[in-house]
């Protein structure tokens, strides 16, 4: 996880190597290390790819037609019941009960947003009780995240993206 951070000291590194196009985030999550690169122009092509089906979905949304993840986004107001409920849907997609990918993908998204260090293990930030500081919609802000979901979708043709195990897609590649 986290790897936007090193995008500056690949920078470095692509700059010296004009060769170098396209990166390839095999094990996507956030994939903020490659839409670093592919942002700030040092990538033309970004390969995606995750085998989680809830990551993939969400990816998926953002790619093809974000809106109805975008109207969730601003419709929804952070709570703990709501964390609860979501990480319920999860555990029920596990359980092989059907949903709907934008259902997946939102249900991925609100997690990672609303839990302690964006995982699913984690419980939510600020706790049960919202005792604290730090409160579930710390990480909620509606107008950045609605931004960041449409930066990425304008720049839908220069990213590809996949659902392989890691083996296959670097087989692939």
């Amino acid at each position: 996880g986290g790897k936007h951070s090193y995008w500056r000291f690949l920078k470095s590194i692509l700059k010296k190597d004009t060769n170098i196009d396209t990166f390839v985030e095999v094990f996507a999550g956030g994939a903020g290390l490659g839409l670093a690169l592919l942002n700030n122009k040092l990538i033309k092509k970004l390969y995606i790819n995750d085998s989680d089906p809830f990551i993939h979905a969400f990816w998926d949304e953002i790619l093809t037609d974000p809106k109805g993840l975008i109207d969730l986004i601003k419709y929804t107001k952070p709570s703990v019941d709501e964390f609860i409920t979501t990480k319920k849907v999860i555990s029920e997609q596990l359980n092989r009960i059907e949903l709907t990918n934008l259902k997946m993908a939102f249900s991925f998204f609100y997690i990672n947003r609303t839990a302690r260090s964006g995982i699913f293990k984690a419980g939510p930030i600020g706790g049960k009780k919202q005792s604290g500081e730090w409160k579930i919609n710390a990480r909620w802000n509606v107008d950045s995240l609605i931004k960041k979901i449409n930066n990425i979708h304008q720049m839908k043709d220069k990213i590809e993206l996949y659902n392989l195990d890691y083996k296959l897609l670097i087989n692939k590649m």
